[in-house]
């Protein structure tokens, strides 16, 4: 399995910090002056393509 594909295919991080984690990115897209929605796609966006598996 490709590196690329690994991430998709193992699921959603579950960890004991994710929620956390998630929780602030979206915080701080908002801040940015991100609409709720926006943010909450951006977040998704940036934790499939830039948080390494």
């Amino acid at each position: 399995m490709s590196r690329g594909s690994r991430p998709l295919a193992e699921g959603v991080p579950v960890g004991p910090h994710a929620m956390a984690l998630r929780e602030r990115c979206v915080a701080v897209l908002l801040k940015a002056g991100f609409e709720a929605s926006l943010a909450t796609r951006a977040c998704v966006t940036l934790a499939r393509y830039v948080i390494p598996a």
